[in-house]
């Protein structure tokens, strides 16, 4: 224990308050928070975003010397009924604020933890556009996936991230900031993609807003 257990308390009960006055928000990302007890918060994301799928077909013809059956695009198509499964986030905030706070994914029916390959993916977009995945498989002192971004306590207390204090970024990330960056790395920018192509090969794609807006 590194904080006094009614001083973290107060934290805790200052942040829900706040996160209290972000419904609308909130229900824009559609993120409902579950339970809200010391020292933890349960929060179901729901994503809405249509499951994209994209179809390739066969065509016959070619030229002489070519395979005799070539594979070419047919068409997009969205579905609307379809989207990322919903999935649940537990806060955990012992210690607050000296230490960040702890992130794990749950079945938002069960809450228990979810495993890896039950999982959407997670993607961070810098300001250049660039992305890259930000949810890694195995913690190596919890050994369950973890998002890997600054203000989860699985980042700053990574071995490899002991350059980086959360005691220096605290002032300015609290709860609400921390729900923002799962609802933008974990539904906004990790829509699914579904790609069939001929014979059986079947892939899905996690992509963010702006490769769609560019097709």
């Amino acid at each position: 224990m590194r904080v006094e257990p009614a001083v973290s308390r107060a934290k805790f009960d200052a942040e829900i308050r706040h996160l209290d006055e972000q419904v609308a928000p909130l229900r824009r990302w559609g993120c409902w928070v579950q339970r809200a007890r010391y020292p933890e918060v349960d929060v179901v994301f729901v994503p809405r975003t249509p499951l994209r799928i994209s179809f390739s077909v066969p065509v016959s013809g070619g030229l002489i010397g070519q395979a005799k059956h070539a594979v070419a695009h047919a068409r997009e198509a969205e579905l609307s009924v379809l989207a990322a499964r919903a999935f649940g986030v537990r806060v955990l905030m012992d210690d607050y604020d000296q230490r960040a706070p702890s992130v794990t994914f749950r079945d938002p029916w069960t809450w228990e933890l979810l495993s890896f390959d039950e999982m959407l993916r997670a993607i961070l977009v810098d300001e250049k556009g660039n992305t890259r995945p930000v949810l890694v498989e195995a913690h190596p002192v919890t050994k369950q996936p973890f998002l890997c971004l600054r203000g989860t306590r699985e980042y700053h207390e990574h071995p490899q991230h002991s350059g980086d204090d959360w005691v220096l970024l605290r002032g300015g990330f609290g709860l609400f900031s921390l729900l923002s960056t799962v609802w933008r790395t974990c539904v906004e920018n990790a829509r699914p993609h579904l790609l069939l192509n001929p014979p059986a090969q079947v892939q899905v794609q996690w992509e963010p807003v702006a490769s769609r807006r560019m097709r």
